[in-house]
């Protein structure tokens, strides 16, 4: 089974979360089992990576279960190199936010970019910028980011 990439931003949430909720199920102790209203307290960078994928209930699904698993001592996320590359859009909207480059799977193999997210983790994040530049489109550009989806 192949490993969620995440930012650290995101482990340290969730870390925080686990710990805070008393979510230790490994030691035995008594309530550190995983209820329903401790996934309605998931930090927001967890419960938007939770929901990334609309169109898909099942990759929702399985992103619910890693973080069970995670949560019962599964190695099941990877944090991702702190530099990395991102494709954004040149000029900000009215409201200072910029727009990134998301790479879907349309089914039956093909990949499809969907440009307007408008959240840096939902972007896609190339490990080269040579990898981003491959992606640019008029209005973007490609910008590196560090782990917590900052420019550097």
């Amino acid at each position: 089974m192949s490993r969620y990439k995440v930012t650290q931003q995101f482990m340290d949430a969730l870390t925080k979360w686990r710990d805070d909720h008393g979510l230790k199920p490994t030691t035995n102790a008594p309530r550190s089992y995983l209820e329903l209203n401790d996934l309605r307290k998931l930090p927001r960078v967890v419960d938007k990576w939770r929901h990334n994928n609309f169109e898909n209930p099942i990759e929702r699904n399985k992103r619910l279960i890693s973080i069970i698993q995670w949560v019962n001592g599964d190695d099941v996320f990877e944090v991702k190199k702190p530099h990395e590359f991102i494709v954004r859009s040149t000029k900000a909207d009215v409201d200072g936010d910029y727009r990134y480059l998301a790479i879907q799977d349309g089914g039956w193999g093909v990949i499809v970019p969907k440009y307007g997210v408008t959240d840096v983790f939902l972007a896609e994040w190339f490990a080269t910028r040579v990898d981003a530049e491959i992606w640019t489109t008029n209005g973007y550009e490609v910008v590196e980011i560090d782990g917590g989806g900052n420019e550097v």
